[in-house]
């Protein structure tokens, strides 16, 4: 779970881990909250964005926040926005888990360490990669920092890590805590690389909270916050740019998929991007297959629809349904993230798309809508439709009792499928239906 993006409590703290690119930040945020949300790999640069997590030291909960690598870097470029991203990090942090490696003091970390006094912040020493006990007599440079007794440890095999919690734990204040906010439901946003999610983040959270760069791939970890839209609070993801497992060259990159795989798994609806410029590409149509199949609430959203001249949505749209299969009643919106054209549109298509997610139809309703079918499109003479009934929501369930289902093909049940949907205006989602034998006369 990440930072909520709510009003500060005076005992809300923000505990968060600092330091120069490759000292194994991430390891030790994955290690102290004790699952692997956070991207690791041997190469430098993987994490770019902050990532929040809940985590409690004994009774104290606070946020704990990984960074990418500081690097003072002046010029435009991703390395400076992403020591923007660590600066923000630091404005919001009570307490500052500085993280070197052993044998690699230099004068990057002596910078920061000017930086953090400056700030005067609660500045926690640890010295990562001490794997053996022959790294623990490697400590005496860092007593040179002047922040007084280092935590030596080894965030990759756990060791001291109980010591770093401790330290961590006395530094807290007396009482902190974090509110909990029930959200409505989750929302993601998922498309190929580069085609403008981060930038649909910012806009609908009215903040920079993502890296947003020309580079494609620059988002990797699964970012999330909460928001309000029209009085609903809702849970909002941004993923990595999904590709095919064969275009991938690191494990970072593989690992970005699999978080955006398990986006779609958890989330309730999804914005596909897609990048009105480009157009569809070869991935597009893999992706909503995985959105369809999954059965999610789905919408379709063109982003940078400002950026193209005299084509006509219709013919746009039809292009779109004819390469990538959509489906006749998910939505297509045009927008243009970046100045915020038909933003409120797609969340109040949103809105409509999760009414449909957790439709509740009355049984009378279903059996009248079973009668209608079966006078305007029968099924086989030797089918006898009984009864219908919804038993699920988020997505709809639907169970049709019936004899000699086994004549029932899948045509036949892709039609009831369709007219379900048309009969109950079940907007952007794939209504399920199982039929269940009926042997009573």
């Amino acid at each position: 779970m990440a930072k909520m993006n709510e009003t500060k409590d005076e005992a809300t703290v923000h505990v968060a881990i600092v330091g120069k690119p490759n000292v194994g930040k991430s390891t030790l945020f994955n290690r102290l909250i004790g699952k692997r949300k956070s991207i690791t790999d041997a190469r430098s640069g993987t994490t770019r964005d902050r990532l929040y997590e809940r985590v409690k030291f004994r009774e104290k909960e606070v946020f704990l926040i990984d960074t990418g690598g500081i690097q003072y870097v002046r010029e435009e470029s991703l390395d400076n926005l992403v020591d923007r991203e660590v600066n923000k990090a630091l404005v919001e942090a009570d307490v500052v888990l500085f993280v070197c490696e052993v044998g690699g003091l230099s004068s990057l970390d002596y910078q920061l360490v000017e930086d953090l006094r400056h700030r005067s912040k609660n500045i926690i020493l640890v010295v990562n990669k001490v794997d053996t006990d022959k790294h623990a007599d490697l400590l005496n440079e860092f007593y040179k920092l002047g922040l007084g007794e280092p935590i030596a440890l080894s965030a990759s095999h756990g060791r001291n890590i109980d010591a770093l919690n401790e330290r961590v734990y006395s530094a807290l204040p007396p009482v902190c805590f974090i509110p909990h906010v029930q959200y409505e439901f989750n929302l993601a946003i998922v498309g190929e690389p580069n085609s403008g999610k981060s930038t649909l983040l910012n806009q609908l959270l009215k903040q920079e909270r993502a890296v947003v760069s020309q580079y494609p791939g620059t988002t990797r970890d699964a970012l999330e916050e909460d928001f309000e839209y029209a009085g609903r609070r809702i849970r909002l993801v941004d993923t990595a740019g999904i590709k095919k497992k064969k275009k991938m060259t690191s494990t970072a990159a593989l690992f970005s998929l699999f978080c955006a795989d398990r986006t779609i798994q958890t989330a309730d609806i999804i914005f596909l991007l897609i990048d009105a410029q480009r157009g569809p590409q070869k991935d597009t149509r893999a992706i909503y297959k995985k959105i369809r199949d999954s059965r999610k609430g789905c919408i379709i959203v063109v982003n940078k629809w400002d950026t193209v001249k005299g084509l006509p949505m219709d013919r746009y749209k039809k292009r779109l349904v004819s390469e990538c299969g959509f489906l006749h009643n998910t939505p297509i919106m045009f927008i243009s993230a970046l100045t915020g054209r038909n933003i409120d549109k797609i969340m109040d298509e949103a809105l409509r798309v999760w009414e449909a997610y957790t439709v509740s139809v009355p049984t009378k309703e279903l059996n009248r809508f079973l009668e209608d079918v079966k006078r305007g499109h029968p099924p086989a003479p030797t089918v006898k439709f009984k009864y219908m009934v919804q038993v699920a929501v988020k997505p709809p369930l639907f169970v049709l009792f019936v004899k000699n289902k086994r004549r029932i093909d899948e045509h036949y049940t892709r039609f009831l499928i369709n007219s379900l949907i048309d009969g109950f205006s079940l907007i952007g989602v794939i209504p399920n239906v199982k039929l269940k034998e009926e042997d009573k006369p």
